[in-house]
């Protein structure tokens, strides 16, 4: 109101319509200098807050993938651990059928029964002659019926049963179906008696007990695991896919031993990203 008063009233005296004209052009510039200085300073806020939001999904992004290889560093350990328990208590058993003279069934049994409370995961202990047949188990009374099994019927068993044998050391086997069903892996840890060999002693194990003696509940809820022995997992079926790392990270940790390539593989839970 008061701009409209000081408008007409210096129109008298400088030229009526022109500047009338004039003041309003002043106007309008005005007008559209602020509303493009809005408009500027909304896009601005805009931009900041997305960048923020994108900053923030990347950092915790980056400290969720940092928890992932954290987590599966842990959890190859846990495995590396465990399979040197168990090459550790069958090279125990190796070297006492190679330090006696003799070793009947019944000490075997016994050493056996001794050996198999130390690493429980182990379903069974075969004792090998020089053919490769399976003189005894342990423990005897559910494997009656593998005893003088020739190893030469199981391809993949009697492969790694080979390997032992020319490499003279602990050798772990690809997964594969165990005699009695199931699907697992063995370890075979060869017997030399004054550099003649004289059989072997093989491990067995299954794959879902295996794996299950490492995982934590706690790391369950939140990621998905896989435990991959010559490129094959543990569990039946086909080795499953990774997610494509813009949705969730995948992160390996690998080592070798034994003989075979073994692989940890963890995938956070789709709710865990989405945290």
């Amino acid at each position: 109101g008061s701009l409209l008063r000081i408008r007409n009233a210096l129109a008298p005296l400088h030229g009526g319509p022109y500047v009338s004209r004039v003041w309003r052009g002043f106007i309008v510039a005005r007008w559209s200098r602020a509303l493009l200085a809005g408009i500027a300073a909304a896009i601005l806020c805009l931009c900041g807050v997305a960048w923020l939001s994108s900053s923030e999904e990347a950092s915790r992004r980056q400290d969720l993938e940092h928890e992932t290889q954290v987590v599966a560093h842990q959890f190859s350990t846990r495995l590396r651990g465990s399979l040197e328990k168990h090459v550790i208590a069958l090279g125990q058993m190796a070297n006492f059928l190679a330090n006696s003279e003799e070793v009947t069934d019944a000490e075997f049994y016994s050493y056996g029964s001794m050996t198999l409370r130390q690493i429980p995961l182990c379903l069974r202990i075969s004792r090998l002659d020089a053919s490769l047949r399976i003189r005894a188990v342990a423990p005897p009374e559910p494997n009656q019926g593998i005893v003088g099994f020739d190893t030469r019927a199981h391809l993949l068993g009697h492969e790694t049963i080979r390997r032992a044998m020319q490499s003279k050391g602990p050798v772990f086997s690809a997964p594969l179906q165990l005699l009695d069903g199931p699907r697992g892996f063995v370890l075979a840890i060869p017997v030399f008696k004054r550099a003649r060999f004289e059989g072997e002693v093989v491990g067995t194990f299954r794959g879902s007990d295996f794996l299950a003696s490492l995982v934590l509940p706690a790391v369950r809820e939140r990621y998905e695991e896989v435990v991959i022995n010559s490129g094959q997992t543990l569990l039946p079926g086909p080795l499953p896919e990774a997610p494509p790392p813009s949705e969730r990270p995948t992160v390996s940790a690998t080592f070798s031993f034994g003989g075979v390539p073994w692989e940890v593989r963890l995938t956070p839970h789709r709710e865990v990203v989405e945290e």
